[in-house]
Protein backbone atom coordinates (compact mmCIF):
# COMPACT_ATOMS: atom_id res chain seq x y z
CA UNK A 1 0.00 0.00 0.00
CA UNK A 2 1.42 3.06 -0.88
CA UNK A 3 0.44 6.81 0.90
CA UNK A 4 1.80 10.21 1.00
CA UNK A 5 3.19 12.15 3.85
CA UNK A 6 2.77 16.24 4.40
CA UNK A 7 5.10 17.74 6.92
CA UNK A 8 3.54 20.75 8.06
CA UNK A 9 4.73 23.49 10.64
CA UNK A 10 3.67 22.08 14.39
CA UNK A 11 1.10 25.10 14.85
CA UNK A 12 -0.79 23.88 11.58
CA UNK A 13 -0.44 20.24 12.79
CA UNK A 14 -1.92 21.03 16.22
CA UNK A 15 -4.64 23.54 14.47
CA UNK A 16 -5.65 20.33 11.99
CA UNK A 17 -5.62 17.81 15.10
CA UNK A 18 -8.11 19.92 16.66
CA UNK A 19 -10.35 20.23 13.80
CA UNK A 20 -13.07 18.02 13.12
CA UNK A 21 -14.56 17.08 10.23
CA UNK A 22 -17.94 16.51 9.85
CA UNK A 23 -19.25 13.40 8.80
CA UNK A 24 -23.10 13.72 9.63
CA UNK A 25 -23.48 13.55 5.56
CA UNK A 26 -21.06 11.23 4.59
CA UNK A 27 -21.17 7.49 3.85
CA UNK A 28 -20.22 5.63 5.89
CA UNK A 29 -18.26 2.78 3.79
CA UNK A 30 -16.95 5.98 2.34
CA UNK A 31 -15.47 7.07 5.91
CA UNK A 32 -14.12 3.87 6.23
CA UNK A 33 -12.69 3.79 3.60
CA UNK A 34 -11.08 6.67 3.63
CA UNK A 35 -9.90 6.23 7.41
CA UNK A 36 -8.46 2.62 6.06
CA UNK A 37 -6.69 4.81 2.98
CA UNK A 38 -8.52 2.57 0.07
CA UNK A 39 -8.28 5.68 -1.53
CA UNK A 40 -5.14 5.84 -2.13
CA UNK A 41 -4.52 3.07 -4.30
CA UNK A 42 -8.30 2.92 -5.56
CA UNK A 43 -10.86 5.86 -7.51
CA UNK A 44 -14.60 6.55 -7.48
CA UNK A 45 -14.22 8.01 -10.75
CA UNK A 46 -13.32 5.48 -13.18
CA UNK A 47 -9.41 6.09 -13.18
CA UNK A 48 -6.66 3.54 -13.34
CA UNK A 49 -4.53 3.44 -10.10
CA UNK A 50 -2.72 0.60 -8.14
CA UNK A 51 -5.82 -1.27 -7.71
CA UNK A 52 -9.53 -1.25 -9.74
CA UNK A 53 -11.40 1.91 -9.82
CA UNK A 54 -15.10 1.33 -7.62
CA UNK A 55 -16.28 3.25 -10.22
CA UNK A 56 -18.80 0.56 -12.09
CA UNK A 57 -17.30 -2.47 -10.25
CA UNK A 58 -20.17 -3.82 -8.54
CA UNK A 59 -22.12 -6.40 -11.31
CA UNK A 60 -18.70 -6.55 -13.37
CA UNK A 61 -17.47 -9.77 -15.04
CA UNK A 62 -13.98 -9.44 -14.35
CA UNK A 63 -10.77 -11.98 -14.98
CA UNK A 64 -8.61 -13.04 -12.34
CA UNK A 65 -6.02 -15.13 -11.32
CA UNK A 66 -5.61 -16.97 -8.49
CA UNK A 67 -2.76 -17.98 -6.26
CA UNK A 68 -1.79 -21.07 -8.39
CA UNK A 69 -1.99 -18.73 -11.13
CA UNK A 70 -5.17 -19.97 -12.95
CA UNK A 71 -7.45 -17.67 -14.89
CA UNK A 72 -11.21 -17.91 -14.49
CA UNK A 73 -14.32 -15.37 -14.75
CA UNK A 74 -15.51 -13.82 -12.06
CA UNK A 75 -18.82 -11.11 -11.55
CA UNK A 76 -17.73 -8.66 -9.30
CA UNK A 77 -20.47 -9.08 -6.11
CA UNK A 78 -20.38 -8.47 -2.62
CA UNK A 79 -19.07 -12.11 -2.10
CA UNK A 80 -16.66 -11.60 -4.04
CA UNK A 81 -15.74 -7.93 -2.58
CA UNK A 82 -15.99 -9.18 0.74
CA UNK A 83 -13.02 -11.99 0.06
CA UNK A 84 -11.37 -9.38 -1.96
CA UNK A 85 -10.64 -7.30 1.21
CA UNK A 86 -10.43 -9.94 3.80
CA UNK A 87 -8.14 -11.96 1.44
CA UNK A 88 -6.87 -9.65 -2.01
CA UNK A 89 -4.48 -11.72 -3.08
CA UNK A 90 -6.77 -15.12 -3.36
CA UNK A 91 -8.12 -13.72 -6.64
CA UNK A 92 -6.03 -10.49 -8.38
CA UNK A 93 -7.37 -8.80 -11.32
CA UNK A 94 -6.01 -9.74 -14.32
CA UNK A 95 -3.44 -7.01 -15.08
CA UNK A 96 -3.15 -5.77 -11.15
CA UNK A 97 -0.11 -6.58 -9.72
CA UNK A 98 -0.78 -8.84 -6.59
CA UNK A 99 0.83 -8.83 -2.55
CA UNK A 100 0.39 -4.75 -2.85
CA UNK A 101 -2.76 -4.61 -0.78
CA UNK A 102 -2.53 -5.53 2.84
CA UNK A 103 -5.62 -8.42 4.11
CA UNK A 104 -8.07 -6.78 6.44
CA UNK A 105 -9.39 -9.77 7.40
CA UNK A 106 -8.23 -8.69 11.25
CA UNK A 107 -8.41 -5.16 10.71
CA UNK A 108 -12.55 -4.96 9.34
CA UNK A 109 -15.09 -6.08 11.01
CA UNK A 110 -18.26 -7.54 8.30
CA UNK A 111 -20.04 -4.96 9.01
CA UNK A 112 -17.24 -2.43 7.82
CA UNK A 113 -16.95 -4.43 5.10
CA UNK A 114 -20.58 -4.65 4.29
CA UNK A 115 -21.11 -0.57 4.59
CA UNK A 116 -17.88 -0.49 2.30
CA UNK A 117 -19.21 -2.54 0.00
CA UNK A 118 -23.02 -0.50 0.20
CA UNK A 119 -21.20 2.42 -0.82
CA UNK A 120 -19.81 0.83 -3.33
CA UNK A 121 -22.65 0.12 -5.18
CA UNK A 122 -23.47 3.72 -5.28
CA UNK A 123 -20.98 4.49 -7.97
CA UNK A 124 -22.11 3.86 -10.91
Amino acid sequence: MLSTVDVVDPEDYDTWLKTTPDLKDEHPGLTIMKQNACLSCHTRDGNRLIGPSFKGLVGRTETVIETDGTEKEVVVDRAYISNSIKNPNSEVVKSYQPNLMTPYAKILSDEQISHIIDYMETLK
